[in-house]
């Protein structure tokens, strides 16, 4: 304990015990909390929650985009439903899980997995590439290349058929993004975007 208010930058003060609730509450005033080293290397932190005068204190969602690791909007949500976004409370130091929307209180702090955040920075997108040489796929191809309503240069009208997803997704193996450049130009010269 001596070693951990040295290390803390607090002047020696008398031997603390568990039971002494004053003495714990003096040390928390003073910023010490003893936190298991694992939160510290296992989890980003970010900065302490303020608030602005004025104005409605921040919700979890809000303060991890404004103040923790750059990461899609998608995976942050997929975070906090998982509950793998923890809060850190320097007033009582406790850790517990947070919703994305809870307002965070003064001096509180978010803790975001350091593996998640570390992955999807080094992780190149995946691209899924349906393949256009199905039957499905190459009677879609034709059907888009009748569905032409005009075209130029800079213009592409379609009539696009109903079935057909505009974008790829979950379960989605064809899509109007995935096979028109395939669809329009066979020979793959001209970048359709």
């Amino acid at each position: 304990m001596r070693r951990a208010l040295a290390s803390a930058g607090l002047p020696q003060l008398h031997v603390v015990t568990v039971a002494d609730t004053s003495a714990w509450q003096l040390l928390h005033s003073y910023g010490f909390c003893d936190i298991d080293s694992t939160w510290r290397q296992e989890y980003t932190w970010t900065n302490a929650v303020v608030h602005m005068p004025s104005s409605d204190p921040p919700t979890a969602l809000q303060w991890a985009k404004r103040r923790g690791p750059v990461l899609h909007h998608g995976l942050l949500h997929s975070l906090f439903r998982k509950r793998q976004i923890k809060l850190f409370l320097p007033s009582t130091c406790k850790i517990r899980t947070v919703r994305e929307t809870s307002p965070l209180p003064e001096g509180s702090q978010l803790l975001i997995p350091q593996q998640v955040s570390t992955t999807q920075q080094t992780a190149q997108p995946s691209v899924h590439k349906p393949d256009l040489t199905t039957p499905a796929a190459l009677a879609l191809s034709d059907q888009l290349r009748r569905s032409v309503l005009y075209q130029d240069d800079e213009l592409l009208v379609i009539n696009k058929p109903q079935d057909l997803a505009v974008q790829g997704g979950h379960k989605i193996k064809l899509s109007l993004d995935s096979i028109m450049q395939s669809a329009l130009s066979p020979d793959n010269k001209d970048t359709l975007r």
